[in-house]
């Protein structure tokens, strides 16, 4: 049906499989169950590719659909266990042919995407903004989603790292760091990717201050044994501990978080 371009003939038919139900009988204890289509796959009952499956049916789905209801139907197969491990290129791959209306689609998944929270939603966001924009587009959404969405900061600095640009990697670690709240751990994941960055370039005082930084947001056993690796060691111990202490306490206030 897909090949002949029956779009809506075959839309209808991987929904009427997806909302097939059948009745099982355990052989042993002759106790009834009713097994729907991933049932009768986790048991071996039938045998599919569920990715090819899922990838066909959304290949039906961007040509049958528009808007805001194509880009949920996405997410909506895209977040389950059948396609939580899927990609947009892995969707691009599908058909040899170009698809129509590329550009529109990637506008309307970011924005869909925009609203939606969670790791899932932040990993194909990611995805379809890089498609979209490169990193540029990536560095926007991780300025207006920052609260929503952080790990897109982390992403940029990764992605500059990757293209040779570890100036503006740093600068966008900066920036990060600025932008959001101390408590979250992702700010030590962004300090750790701009650490090697700052020794390279010998900045010695940025390569202190990092570590201090990410021992404040991730305040686990082995960011604290390298602190005794700066100078001045044991005021900064003092400052650490006291940081501990006060862990319990900033989890139900807006204390700010350690910066010495």
């Amino acid at each position: 049906l897909l090949q002949g371009k029956y779009y809506d003939e075959a839309l209808a038919l991987y929904d009427a499989i997806l909302d097939t139900a059948v009745t099982a009988i355990e052989e042993a204890s002759g106790e009834c169950m009713e097994m729907g289509f991933s049932d009768l796959v986790d048991e071996e009952i039938i045998s599919v590719d569920e990715a090819f499956f899922t990838l066909s049916r959304l290949l039906a789905v961007y040509a049958c659909k528009e808007g805001r209801e194509r880009a949920e139907d996405f997410y909506e197969m895209l977040s389950q266990p059948r396609g939580y491990k899927l990609k947009l290129r892995d969707f691009w791959s599908v058909t040899s042919e170009e698809l129509k209306s590329r550009e529109i689609f990637l506008r309307e998944w970011v924005d869909f995407l925009s609203e939606i929270s969670g790791d899932r939603a932040e990993e194909l966001l990611y995805e379809a903004a890089y498609e979209l924009g490169g990193v540029e587009k990536v560095n926007e959404l991780a300025e207006a989603l920052k609260d929503m969405h952080p790990r897109l900061y982390l992403r940029s600095v990764e992605l500059y790292i990757e293209e040779g640009k570890e100036k503006e990697a740093l600068a966008m670690g900066w920036k990060a760091l600025e932008e959001i709240p101390g408590s979250l751990v992702i700010r030590a994941e962004i300090c750790d990717r701009m650490i090697p960055l700052a020794l390279r370039m010998g900045d010695s005082e940025a390569v202190h201050r990092l570590m201090k930084l990410a021992f404040s947001s991730d305040s686990r056993l082995p960011r604290y044994l390298k602190l005794f690796q700066l100078p001045a060691f044991k005021e900064v111990i003092t400052a650490a501990s006291e940081e501990i202490a006060l862990l319990p306490k900033r989890l139900y206030s807006a204390e700010s978080p350690f910066t010495k």
